[in-house]
């Protein structure tokens, strides 16, 4: 059983769109995907075509089956994966800085700079689905809340 690979920036309403084109696929009982599942759902692994195609068969099943052939157990993993690969997490001295510079904490921001944090990290936040990716500057947040100070020291440092 082969899995297929994630390419380097994966979409995630592409794989959601997989598993609703499998979803299809298996209530036409074609034949593929009859056997994708067979394949990759363990509930069915032992079942004949016949039988999976007269099985319950649903989104989050077929969620599982895109998931296993990429070789992730699941697709919350999966969805994990393809967040981390479109949107890497920052380190904790960048999120210290972002958090000190948001609430005009000058002598922080002064010790992190120091401490070698990054200020030019461009920041991504997330707000619950795709669209809701935003990417910004450290710098944006005290500009933002006018934290002048702030906004000079990270200028200092390259952001």
């Amino acid at each position: 059983m082969t899995t297929k690979q994630l390419p380097k920036r994966p979409n995630i309403d592409h794989l959601k769109g997989q598993a609703k084109l499998l979803l299809k696929q298996f209530r036409h009982t074609e034949s593929e995907a009859l056997e994708r599942i067979k394949a990759f759902f363990p509930k069915y692994s032992s079942r004949t075509l016949e039988e999976i195609q007269h099985a319950k068969f649903g989104l989050q099943d077929a969620l599982l089956v895109v998931s296993r052939e990429y070789g992730f157990a699941n697709w919350s993993l999966l969805k994990s994966e393809v967040e981390h690969l479109n949107f890497p997490s920052i380190s904790e001295d960048t999120r210290k800085l972002i958090q000190a510079s948001t609430q005009g904490d000058s002598q922080q921001v002064r010790r992190l700079l120091a401490d070698g944090a990054d200020a030019k990290h461009v920041v991504t936040y997330y707000g619950g689905n795709q669209e809701s990716y935003q990417y910004e500057p450290v710098l944006l947040s005290p500009i933002r809340y006018g934290h002048l100070e702030c906004v000079r020291l990270l200028l200092q440092h390259g952001a």
